[in-house]
């Protein structure tokens, strides 16, 4: 790649960043956006993240759910932004923080993602 070329690249990727900084906005200053699933969201998270701690590699149940009788919600649900929550999980332990960097992220993954695909076409 030439330095024009990697000079552009960094530009857009920079611009990508500011972009889903600006939309992540009211979650670094406001908090997180409450509506109608959050509390399924919270729960989830914060359930998958304790059952790790208790050493289940592939948690499955959501023992805290329904009163207390559980629910069997990681089985389906793809597991992938529950690991996302966890890796996040090293570096806070407030699951809301949790929540929010995961938006910030997915937010950010899905402009480079579209970017990339429109680059080549």
């Amino acid at each position: 790649m030439s330095r024009n070329t990697l000079l552009k690249e960094s530009y857009i990727i920079s611009f990508l960043g500011a972009g889903a900084l600006i939309l992540c906005y009211p979650l670094a200053f406001k908090g997180y956006l409450w509506g109608h699933d959050i509390e399924a969201h919270f729960f989830w998270a914060q359930q998958f993240l304790n059952s790790l701690r208790c050493g289940h590699l592939y948690p499955q149940w959501v023992p805290q759910l329904n009163f207390g009788c559980g629910n069997a919600t990681f089985i389906f649900y793809p597991p992938f932004t529950f690991f996302i929550y966890a890796g996040i999980g090293l570096f806070t332990k407030d699951i809301l923080t949790i929540l929010s960097i995961s938006v910030f992220l997915g937010i950010l993954t899905s402009g480079l993602t579209m970017y990339l695909f429109c680059r080549t076409f």
